[in-house]
């Protein structure tokens, strides 16, 4: 083979490996008050709302008794919200001054929740939903396997009223 062939086949494979390669991380959000500020103050808005998830064999798993929480829809949180819980990897703590901005509740036993005294905004509504799924196969190989995960949505909200929503 000549050394010109070598180096064709070079840079033929150099270019199939470089289309493989990922991304490198974009940069993240950085936390601003400018954007956050309203979020912490006092409003008349409200959300009831009901957190849950269907198997595929079509039984109800309602998030009973877990933590659901409230972050404000701004660029830090659904970046953070991005990075962290939908691609269920670790970005890191939350910057300090992000978290007294978030709310939290615990649902009920059919995962029915409630936050009031909400500014008027857009926000991220979170929990997690974890359950065991048990299985009998014919050889005799029994097993469990956890099932579910995160429940992320987004919801708007006025001042004044009370607004329903369903996490699933």
């Amino acid at each position: 083979m000549t050394i010109a062939a070598r180096g064709i086949i070079l840079a033929l494979l150099l270019t199939l490996l470089a289309g493989c390669a990922t991304e490198p991380p974009r940069p993240a959000a950085v936390w601003s008050l400018d954007g956050n500020r309203p979020y912490i103050q006092p409003g008349t808005g409200g959300i009831v709302g009901q957190a849950f998830t269907r198997t595929q064999g079509g039984d109800v798993k309602f998030a009973a008794w877990r933590t659901v929480y409230l972050l404000p829809a701004t660029p830090y949180y659904t970046d953070w919200t991005q990075r962290s819980v939908n691609a269920r990897g670790y970005v890191g703590p939350m910057d300090t001054d992000a978290v007294p901005y978030i709310r939290q509740t615990v649902a009920d036993d059919e995962g029915n929740f409630t936050f009031s005294g909400l500014p008027a905004g857009n926000y991220i509504v979170y929990t997690e939903l974890f359950w065991k799924y048990h299985y009998n196969m014919p050889s005799g190989d029994d097993g469990t396997v956890i099932m579910g995960g995160p429940l992320t949505g987004t919801v708007s909200v006025t001042e004044g009223q009370t607004i329903p929503f369903i996490l699933n």
